[in-house]
């Protein structure tokens, strides 16, 4: 394809692109080109080869910035975890825990709270029993009613 763009709008291009969470119609129309062209022709001068290449020199470098932002986060939180067990706080040191792993995906339940499920002796009882972290530190005992 013919490389015409000026750099300007090269740049525009990339740069709108990640702005408009890479649809690449919006980010047409954010650098200036009308609804009906990003729609149906402009989308071929994302074939154009120096507007590849702005695109992955944008993704290398916000991916450069990230994996720097991450690891520094996960020495952050790991810093902060063993000054809370060092001073006898394991509720701070859990938090710094939970909040590391949640950079990570690793969160689980919807209000981070995981949860468990107790069959209680299926044959006999049919009753499920739901628990969370949270639950009293005793159960009451299943009868068979």
């Amino acid at each position: 394809m013919s490389n015409r763009l000026a750099d300007e709008r090269v740049n525009a291009i990339a740069q709108a692109f990640f702005e408009c969470d890479m649809v690449k119609s919006k980010a047409l129309q954010v650098v200036g080109y009308s609804k009906n062209y990003a729609e149906h022709n402009g989308l071929k001068l994302f074939d154009n080869d120096r507007v590849k290449a702005a695109i992955s020199k944008l993704q290398a470098e916000t991916k450069a910035r990230l994996k720097g932002s991450i690891e520094q986060s996960v020495k952050d939180y790991e810093a902060a975890m063993r000054l809370a067990m060092k001073i006898n706080q394991p509720a701070a040191a859990v938090s710094a825990i939970r909040w590391r792993d949640g950079l990570f995906g690793l969160q689980t339940g919807d209000k981070g709270q995981e949860q468990t499920v107790i069959v209680i002796s299926p044959k006999q009882d049919k009753r499920t029993i739901v628990a969370s972290q949270e639950a009293p530190e005793s159960l009451p005992e299943a009868t068979n009613e």
